[in-house]
């Protein structure tokens, strides 16, 4: 949650004639929970912890 994962996935799909496609979804949704959830993650660390 919170931390997108690698674009080599992509790349990786493609080297081993998978769905790169599949992969590029999976990122794009990666990057855009991640720009969703990175401020709840931030405030949810503050109010545990106190900083």
């Amino acid at each position: 949650m919170a931390c997108p994962v690698a674009n080599l996935t992509s790349v990786y799909a493609i080297q081993h004639d998978m769905e790169p496609a599949l992969c590029a979804r999976a990122t794009l949704l990666s990057t855009i929970l991640f720009a969703a959830t990175i401020p709840f993650i931030i405030w949810l660390g503050q109010l545990v912890y106190g900083v």
